[in-house]
Parts: structure tokens; C-alpha cells; sequence
């Protein structure tokens, strides 16, 4: 079987790889090992893609502007440049590549895959990564105009796929008579090998008797950071030795690191006189990553909407319970066994939850000793691939059988 993997970030195999990528070389490596004919479509890295199986073909495709401008763009000139780089993107993408060599199409991008269900007649796979507009749909709020937009062109692009995958039920929940099936994301469990936790703490500073809150992710409105702090400044007087590391970007996006963003300044400036640390980026790779999970009591995920929450495996395989938002993928991975839910955008319910964490330390040491096992037994990134190849190959039987009838 011949496999095209179709994406836009410019880091797929890259050590700078976020949930997208991650998922797209996954896909391509595991695809290779399978012994499939697997090409990845990508725009050009700024470093090696050394995480990138040498078996897996990769054209790249030109950006139109570069990335790393794109967040300091206005709201409106963002969404019109973003529309502009997709139309260029799947022009140079059809001039590059003959489709119709492929038996799958995967696209990971909503705006390339709707162009390509608006342009093109060749059969495609979407992947919806970060459906925010079915969130709030489902959680009940008004969307936007561009929410609005947003859906329907994500719409488009789904009912005019061969197939659909969301990250979790609620895209299927949204669209039912849509072609919407669910696949989770997955991680590489190698990669997330047991720090011994009193060596994590002893190496962060962190004495026995302190209760580590970590909270890993984009800082964010979407992330839910300022929840975090407003549950903090009710907590310091009744929870002893509360202490709280905040690891994520200040400017909001993985490709702005170091520069505030309004909402950042704001959140830090509100959690001043707290016990709350803000680390800044640290890569989801590196030991030092491994080691704040590894020293924390439980990790904190307040997310207002949250697509799937990769940092919530991330935690249960560095054997941490996790307190998370009961919204999207999180609702999903997150099991009473090893967490707790709270309702989004509720600081209080979320205090709540980690005064009763610190107060029950033998129900969060049985939830601590279940976490990895949590991810092995849905979550690798080997069960990722048996099951993108299960429906590809389902699908392709299925097509050769109408083919031959025909």
C-alpha cells in the first residue's frame, strides 16, 4: 500500500515536533516498519529530521511566509494569511506530487484538506487535530464568526473525506452522519522512561514534605493557567507546602517562546507572591521535562477546551495522577483510576480537587502505582499505527471489492 502522509508544521521528525507532527512521523515510521510505501508531504525544517525513519520518502513543500511571524500578526490578517498559505500550499502540493499514485491520502491540516475536498477529486483521509468549534458546540456556548467559518469549512472538508478521525467522540458526537470515526493520539513509551522521584525532587530543590503541582502546556487562555492560579491563591492557607511549576511557552505558541504574550503577563503578574514558578518552554524530550513530572504529586490540565491533551499521557507515563478538565480528549484518557475530572472553567472544583489530593495520600498513591499502565493499555503509539492501518486497510479492501464488482 502506497501512503502519502500530508502536512503543513515543518517539523515532522524534528526534535522541535508538537502533537501534529508527533502523530505524522509516527504514523510514517510505523507505516515503514509495516513494509508500506509511506511519503511525507511537509513545508521545509529549520533542523534535521533525524526522528524521521530513513524508509520514508519526504517532499517538501515551500511556506509563503514564515512561521515564526505569524503569531505576531493581527487576529484578522492571521486568519486571511492562513487561508492564502493553504491555497499556495495545495498548489505547489499538486504540482509536486501526483495524488493518484497514492492508495491513501492522509491530510492533517483542516484548511489543506478542505481545499483539496474544493479542488481535487482524488479520495483523501482527514485528521482533525484541534477541533475547538465541536467543544464549544458541545459544551453549550455561542460560536463566533469564526468559529462559524471555522465549522464550516471543517465540515467541507470532513463529509467530502473517505474518512474522518477525531481524537475523541465528540467530533463523531457532533457530526453523526458525517464519515467520523475516533482514533486517540499515542506516545512512544521508550521515550518516557521512570525517574526515581525522590532524585527528580532532590535535583529540583524540592524537600519530602511539599506537594508538587505541575502543569505542562501552552500558557494560554484555552489552557486554563489562570484557573490554576486562582485555585493556588485559595489553597496557600490550608494546603502546607503547596509548591506549583508552570511549564509551557509565555507566548502562547510553540514557535513563541520567550516573549509574553498579554495573556501570560497577566497570569504572572496575578500569581506573584504565590507559590507558582513559571519555568518557560522546556522540551517535552529533554530530562529535565521528565524530571518535573517525575517530582510532582499530581499534574494539573485546567483546560477551558483541550482537542485530546498529549501532556495528560505525558503525565500518567511519568507515573503522575492527573486533575484535568472534563473537556474533549481529556474527558476520555483521564479515568477515575488514575484522576480526577472537574468541570472546565471552574477554579473552585479544581481547588477542590487537589485539597482532597493532598489529603488522601495512600488513594493518590494507588492511583500513582496504575498511571503507566493506563497508557500501555490504549495509549502507545504502536496501537496508534495498528489502528490507522486497520482502517486503511479495511477501506482499501473494501474499495478493491467494489472496484472488481463493478
Amino acid at each position: 500500500m502506497r501512503i502519502l502522509e500530508v502536512s503543513a508544521s515543518g517539523t515532522v521528525g524534528t526534535r522541535d515536533m508538537g502533537p501534529v507532527s508527533t502523530c505524522v512521523c509516527q504514523l510514517a515510521n510505523g507505516f515503514a516498519r509495516r513494509g508500506y510505501e509511506v511519503t511525507v508531504i511537509d513545508a521545509p525544517a529549520a533542523e534535521a529530521r533525524t526522528d524521521l525513519d530513513t524508509r520514508v520518502a519526504l517532499v517538501t513543500v515551500p511556506r509563503s511566509l514564515r512561521r515564526r511571524y505569524f503569531v505576531t500578526l493581527p487576529a484578522k490578517v492571521q486568519f486571511l494569511y492562513t487561508w492564502i498559505h493553504a491555497l499556495l500550499y495545495v498548489w505547489s502540493l499538486r504540482r509536486r506530487v501526483r495524488l493518484q499514485n497514492f492508495d491513501v491520502v492522509h491530510v492533517h491540516d483542516a484548511e489543506v484538506a478542505c481545499l483539496l475536498g474544493l479542488f481535487s477529486r482524488v479520495p483523501y483521509y482527514y485528521t482533525s487535530h484541534s477541533t475547538v468549534w465541536a467543544l464549544e458546540a458541545e459544551g453549550g456556548t455561542r460560536l463566533s464568526l469564526g468559529r462559524r467559518f471555522e465549522k464550516r469549512s471543517e465540515c467541507f472538508a470532513i463529509r467530502h473525506s473517505r474518512m474522518s478521525i477525531g481524537l475523541g467522540d465528540y467530533l463523531r458526537r457532533q457530526l453523526p452522519t458525517a464519515p467520523v470515526t475516533t482514533i486517540p493520539n499515542g506516545i512512544e513509551p521508550t521515550r518516557w522512561a521512570p525517574v526515581d522521584r525522590r532524585a527528580a525532587r532532590r535535583a529540583l530543590g524540592v524537600a519530602d514534605d511539599e506537594f508538587v503541582v505541575v502543569f505542562t502546556g501552552r500558557i494560554h487562555p484555552n489552557k486554563g493557567i489562570d484557573l490554576l492560579v486562582e485555585a493556588v491563591r485559595s489553597l496557600v492557607a490550608s494546603v502546607q507546602g503547596l509548591r506549583v511549576f508552570a511549564i509551557g511557552p509565555f507566548g502562547g505558541d510553540f514557535h513563541s517562546r520567550t516573549e509574553a504574550s498579554a495573556y501570560a503577563a497577566d497570569v504572572m503578574d496575578r500569581a506573584k507572591g504565590l507559590p507558582v514558578r513559571f519555568t518557560g518552554f522546556v522540551a517535552n524530550h529533554s530530562p529535565q521535562f521528565r524530571t518535573y513530572l517525575a517530582a510532582a504529586d499530581v499534574a494539573v490540565f485546567p483546560s477551558r477546551v483541550e482537542p485530546f491533551g498529549n501532556m495528560a499521557l505525558e503525565a500518567l507515563m511519568m507515573s503522575v495522577p492527573v486533575i484535568a478538565a472534563r473537556t474533549g480528549g481529556l474527558a476520555e484518557t483521564v479515568s477515575e483510576d488514575v484522576g480526577v475530572l472537574v468541570p472546565p472553567n471552574d477554579a473552585a472544583a479544581l481547588a477542590a480537587a487537589i485539597r482532597d489530593a493532598h489529603a488522601q495520600p495512600e488513594r493518590l498513591a494507588l492511583r500513582r502505582a496504575r498511571c503507566r499502565k493506563r497508557v500501555m493499555d490504549k495509549y502507545t503509539a504502536e496501537q496508534l499505527v495498528e489502528r490507522y492501518a486497520a482502517l486503511f486497510e479495511r477501506d482499501q479492501a473494501l474499495f478493491e471489492r467494489h472496484r472488481v464488482a463493478a
